[in-house]
């Protein structure tokens, strides 16, 4: 197998592409549970539970956001950052490829808006772990140009 560069935009496309298909399958995986009766919101904040990493309950909100987002993801998210501080970091992400894969599947405003509070319950547990909290005043899902994190140190 022989190694090539890709050019920049065609390797976000394929990141862009890839999750939007992750995302695809969570929303009909979410749409099956429900049309199933079951308690779809518990099992999915269950399935995608992520584990705290003892590493982060020492981390400064600045360091957190820096060791989460990766090149990669804040290329793929178009993402910038303003205040960057140990007590308080806050991120925006310009573009949201989830977001366009529940767009592009017919998905209503209260659809996209439950997919994407599942997740951030998801991170907000995480984050509780760590002595951090996570606040989003923006958000594309809910009709915003952005969406915008902010990430609080609060141990």
């Amino acid at each position: 197998m022989t190694q090539e560069a890709v050019p920049l935009e065609e390797y976000l496309e394929d990141v862009h592409a890839a999750i939007k298909e992750r995302a695809t399958y969570v929303a009909l995986i979410v749409k099956e549970l429900d049309a199933r009766g079951l308690d779809t919101d518990d099992i999915i904040r269950s399935a995608f539970a992520l584990s705290p990493r003892p590493e982060d309950q020492q981390r400064s909100a600045r360091e957190y956001v820096e060791a989460m987002n990766t090149r990669m993801m804040v290329r793929a998210f178009d993402k910038t950052f303003e205040q960057m501080t140990d007590k308080q970091a806050v991120v925006v992400g310009h573009l949201c490829a989830v977001v366009d894969a529940y767009r592009e599947m017919g998905l209503s405003a209260e659809e996209s808006l439950r997919l994407c509070g599942l997740f951030e319950k998801r991170d907000k547990q995480r984050l509780a772990a760590a002595g951090l909290t996570k606040e989003a005043p923006e958000g594309i899902c809910r009709g915003g140009s952005v969406c915008r994190f902010v990430f609080t140190k609060v141990q």
